[in-house]
């Protein structure tokens, strides 16, 4: 143990202090101020009129209280959202107003903002249609560029400046995929996977990255008003590789020389660079990705309609993948799940307690949308059809065939095949 760098004023370099409180800064502050924070909003009783009401925790995100009449499971009457030291109260007028009340003769609370408000670097606008965010003012005070000369060799390791410059954008626009912007999230993923010894070409390429986020600093995700009763869930997956040549694909499981090439990318890899597997069992260097929004039902009828994205994600692949066929059936896989799971999220929520996922299946459809073609066909072949040789990828097929039956509510799997070339 010892003092931070620079020393305490009023202490001997050798004397240590204990600290009897959470101070900025310390790894387990966060911990206590949450501690704190639930274990006094989690006692408290409120009545709102003339009814008792108490704050249960959800049990799929701790850091979203839910208002129960008499603290016992059903439809909530209010959330509270919370984030360190910023809390998000979602309730109609009366409840909001008497929750805010409450909450301020708890807690020192500087000001309470209606409807149109910063929360946690994202602008939040409540209005008659849904609920629109976007993080215009975060990429104007978070986001700038790396300095590279224009003369500097893009297959060069960048300087020790720019790899500290290149990680802190990194961190900035990460945060900014993550919460707004999910055109940026694929490029944020990859980038991080290079941080740690960035090439010259990878900084100008998180460059790329800023001035995308720049030009369309005023989009962001609009949570539009759907009738809960008559919505669906849709999950997009896809994948992308950058070493496909490398596989060993057997017949019946692999894609079109088509399909590999529209899913090729080559914005970050070489032949004097070329990108590796993450595991040594794996062939394939994988990126996956899946998005899941919300509909209205009449889309299923062929009708246009606007939806709500609700999840988005873009990782390289944690699996071992042997062939482009194993990585497109991960990516099918994490977002059926991603559906799944937003769909258990969101009836957790209104029901006020954790509900599973037949119930939330009774509840709300799920349908699946992928481009590959191939892995289409080979999920509706009428039977269990020919097993992989790669045993792993028979498992995994075995098991996307199985949820997706499970999820049919008409003779056909809930399985749509989009061209998207």
């Amino acid at each position: 143990m010892s003092q931070p760098r620079g020393g305490v004023e009023g202490l001997h370099p050798q004397q240590l202090a204990r600290i009897r409180k959470g101070v900025f800064g310390l790894s387990e502050s966060p911990r206590m101020w949450y501690d704190r924070l639930s274990n006094v909003l989690l006692g408290e009783v409120f009545n709102i009129d003339n009814k008792v009401y108490r704050l249960r925790p959800s049990p799929l995100d701790p850091c979203v209280l839910m208002l129960l009449e008499n603290g016992e499971a059903g439809e909530p009457s209010a959330y509270l959202a919370i984030h360190v030291d910023d809390i998000l109260v979602v309730a109609p007028p009366l409840v909001n107003e008497n929750l805010r009340k409450r909450i301020g003769a708890l807690f020192p609370v500087d000001d309470w903002i209606i409807d149109s408000f910063e929360y946690t670097g994202s602008f939040i606008r409540n209005d008659k249609d849904g609920v629109f965010i976007n993080q215009a003012n975060f990429v104007e005070g978070r986001l700038f560029r790396v300095d590279v000369p224009r003369q500097q060799p893009g297959y060069e390791p960048a300087t020790y400046e720019q790899e500290v410059d290149n990680r802190s954008l990194i961190g900035a626009l990460s945060w900014l995929g993550s919460q707004s912007r999910p055109d940026l999230q694929c490029g944020v993923a990859l980038s991080q996977q290079l941080q740690r010894a960035p090439l010259t070409q990878d900084v100008r390429f998180v460059n790329g990255l800023t001035s995308r986020a720049e030009e369309h600093k005023d989009q962001g995700i609009y949570l539009r008003n759907i009738d809960l009763d008559k919505a669906i869930f849709v999950a997009f997956h896809d994948a992308a590789w950058a070493n496909a040549e490398l596989e060993d694909a057997e017949e019946d499981f692999k894609l079109t020389p088509e399909e590999i090439e529209a899913k090729t990318y080559n914005d970050l890899y070489t032949d004097l660079r070329p990108r590796k597997a993450k595991r040594s069992g794996s062939k394939v260097a994988s990126q996956i990705g899946h998005l899941v929004m919300m509909f209205d039902e009449k889309i299923l009828r062929g009708e246009r309609c606007q939806g709500s994205v609700m999840e988005w994600k873009s990782q390289s692949c944690k699996r071992v993948c042997r062939s482009t066929f194993g990585a497109e059936t991960m990516a099918a896989i994490e977002g059926l799940e991603g559906g799944q799971y937003m769909r258990a999220l969101l009836g957790s929520l209104l029901a006020g307690k954790l509900v599973n996922h037949e119930t939330a299946r009774q509840r709300w459809r799920l349908l699946c949308a992928t481009d590959c073609k191939s892995l289409y066909d080979h999920l509706h072949k009428t039977g269990t059809g020919k097993i992989a040789a790669d045993r792993r990828l028979a498992i995994d097929l075995a098991a996307l065939r199985q949820e997706l039956i499970a999820e049919k509510w008409v003779s056909k799997m809930p399985l749509q095949w989009i061209p998207t070339a």
